[in-house]
């Protein structure tokens, strides 16, 4: 008798009361994918508690229920070792899935941003230049501008006046050497200091934002976009000229996965709210059909 594929096994030998990651064989369901997140998401937060308490009761109760169905599962167990481990791989493959799930319906979820959550979504993940036979024109100097203007809200929280002096120097590399000279000089008082660097922040700050909209003060939606692409597509690029299948696995974690992820966020919260919108319309119908008939509940 023929062997089965090592797919179909694998399949066949996951029992129902075991967690499952989002299924990627599906296409897009809203329900699916809340649900799926939701999963995700708890499980997540049931890790970061057992990282601060291995032994947090309300964690391995919840942690027991999601992975196997049996909340007392790891209180009967009493191993915090084992706990973790198995929340680990659990959510490292389910971190996987979910990637790989948006992934294959990435359009589709770009399609559903606003401009606003477009605008959250491009400042969440770690932007990458581009070389310039792909370089979409003004990428680099948008991906530029935008670290910077993460570096001067760091320092900025920071206040440290030695940060925003360095900063300051940065801006003035290619300045005259006078205008060097006498900034270099007013450096030593530290008020001077921190007015300087408010001055190049709020340019540097405006800079972005009139590449981020346009004259009407609407999102530059297709420049943005393509920045995202335009990204992702190097980061793919880099990752297939290596060799390595460690450096291929570390670029796909590090530099890639978190598009996915962040994405996945990001369009979860806008698909709970339509579900909770819609249940909360279904239930008011169902309602005013009960009141209809005089039932009054």
């Amino acid at each position: 008798m023929a062997k089965k594929s090592s797919k179909s096994r694998d399949v066949e030998s996951y029992p129902e009361f075991i967690y499952k990651p989002i299924d990627l064989s599906k296409s897009y369901d809203r329900r699916t994918f809340v649900d799926a997140f939701d999963d995700f998401s708890d499980l997540g937060s049931y890790l970061e508690k057992l990282a601060e308490d291995p032994r947090n009761p309300d964690a391995l109760s919840d942690l027991g229920g999601l992975l196997f169905k049996k909340p007392d599962f790891f209180t009967k167990v009493d191993d915090p070792l084992l706990a973790r481990q198995n929340a680990d791989v659990f959510y490292s493959q389910s971190v996987e899935a979910m990637a790989q799930y948006t992934k294959r319906n990435f359009d589709e979820f770009m399609k559903k941003y606003e401009d606003g959550d477009l605008e959250k979504y491009v400042m969440s993940v770690p932007l990458y230049n581009t070389t310039k036979e792909r370089e979409q024109k003004g990428h680099n100097e948008f991906v530029d501008t935008l670290r910077s203007m993460k570096e001067i809200q760091k320092i900025a929280k920071d206040g440290d006046v030695g940060k925003m002096s360095g900063y300051v120097g940065e801006k003035i590399e290619n300045a005259p050497r006078w205008l060097q000279e006498l900034l270099a000089s007013s450096m030593g008082n530290e008020k001077y200091t921190a007015e300087m660097f408010r001055a190049f922040a709020e340019h540097d700050q405006n800079k972005f934002f009139r590449m981020l909209k346009d004259e009407k003060g609407k999102t530059r939606r297709k420049f943005v976009e393509g920045v995202i692409r335009g990204s992702l597509e190097e980061s793919y690029h880099q990752m297939g000229k290596e060799m390595n299948e460690k450096d291929k696995r570390d670029i796909w974690k590090k530099a890639i996965r978190p598009y996915y992820v962040t994405l996945a966020g990001l369009v979860h919260e806008k698909e709970k709210k339509k579900e909770k919108v819609e249940k909360d319309s279904k239930k008011e119908k169902r309602k005013a059909e009960r009141r209809s008939l005089g039932m009054g509940v």
